[in-house]
């Protein structure tokens, strides 16, 4: 059987104001009415319905995504004693996967990305179950690039390994990190390079073995969590294991090391929901190109995007500009200055404004 393992542990701070450390982007409405995490486990449900899904979070967010999935089984929500990365978050799911079934496939996803072509989107990730049932592999899925984006990770591809679904299916070269501009042009004509979606397949059974292979001190920590599985021990044990984890993402740690890596091609319209212009990508503009929500009345206004949480936003010859409103705090930037969000949110931090973060 095939489990979904949904990350939802990440903050969103180049989300800010709306996104907050108590009010993280898994809980924003961005892509639509319903909060990200509801799409995410929407997305999955007519491959892995709710009840073969795993939600990984941390207990500051359970309860709050928890409220968000009034008809999510509780139990499946995973609250890590504090965040480590993605290593021995993908780790903890696939122990628990484990528990349930001991030859389960997990497909691991995130809570913040937007997608526009759910067709294509399942009929890759259809394929990539199908692989990793069939093999000991790592299969994850890379997005052709449109563009030369330094904001990502990328995967460069070489021979076919075999079809899926009716897909390709290539053996992985390497991972890359997210490079300078030159190079993210180079790797846009080299036409082997996938933008990283993060998103990986594979046997839960498997992901133990790795992190045995390249991670032993994560393997113990992790055994000892599966010895304990059932027992009054479990939690301390999880808890004291969480303490002792080295913070490591499951890709630095494990995936760029491993030699039995395949990729599947995809070109279902994906987006890291990771700053404000990313909207721009998944949602329409109106006829002067901006994307708006809540109150607001422009004049002369373009490209621009706009979220009232309450107030009035009223606006006069204004272009390319990201204007937040929430009733804590106001963002104000250029599209092109995004980025440097969360260098407004070290400022707060560094100036002790709790109130606003």
């Amino acid at each position: 059987m095939v489990y979904g393992v949904i990350m939802a542990g990440g903050k969103g701070t180049r989300l800010w104001p709306e996104g907050r450390k108590r009010w993280p982007k898994q809980l924003l409405t961005l892509l639509d009415e319903r909060p990200m995490i509801r799409t995410a486990v929407e997305r999955l449900a007519p491959l892995i319905p709710p009840e073969r899904q795993l939600i990984v979070t941390t207990r500051e967010y359970a309860a709050d995504i928890a409220n968000a999935l009034p008809d999510f089984p509780r139990g499946n929500i995973l609250a890590e004693p504090e965040g480590k990365d993605t290593a021995p978050c993908i780790g903890w799911a696939a122990v628990k996967v484990l528990e349930r079934d001991p030859s389960g496939v997990i497909a691991v996803v995130t809570a913040d990305h937007g997608i526009t072509d759910m067709a294509a989107f399942l009929r890759v990730l259809d394929a990539a179950q199908e692989v990793a049932t069939d093999e000991q592999v790592v299969v994850t899925i890379g997005l052709v690039p449109t563009r030369p984006d330094t904001g990502l990770g990328y995967v460069r591809y070489g021979e076919p390994a075999r079809t899926a679904n009716g897909l390709e299916v290539y053996h992985v070269e390497r991972f890359v990190e997210k490079p300078s501009e030159d190079r993210a042009r180079e790797y846009l004509a080299d036409g082997h390079y996938l933008w990283n979606s993060g998103m990986f397949i594979l046997r839960a059974a498997y992901v133990i073995e790795l992190f045995e292979r390249y991670l032993p001190k994560h393997y113990d920590l992790l055994a000892r969590i599966l010895a304990a599985l059932g027992t009054s021990l479990e939690e301390e044990v999880t808890r004291d294991a969480y303490r002792r984890f080295e913070r490591i993402s499951i890709d630095y740690g494990i995936m760029e090391k491993a030699d039995s890596v395949v990729v599947i091609p995809g070109t279902f319209g994906w987006y890291d929901m990771g700053t404000w212009p990313a909207l721009d990508q998944v949602r329409a503009g109106d006829e002067q190109g901006n994307i708006t929500s809540g109150d607001h009345v422009g004049i002369d206004t373009s490209n621009c995007i706009i979220r009232s949480n309450g107030r009035l936003i009223a606006t006069i010859g204004v272009r390319d500009m990201v204007i937040i409103e929430t009733p804590a705090a106001v963002l104000v930037c250029p599209k092109d200055q995004a980025q440097r969000v969360k260098d407004i949110v070290k400022r707060l931090e560094e100036t002790g404004r709790d109130d606003v973060l």
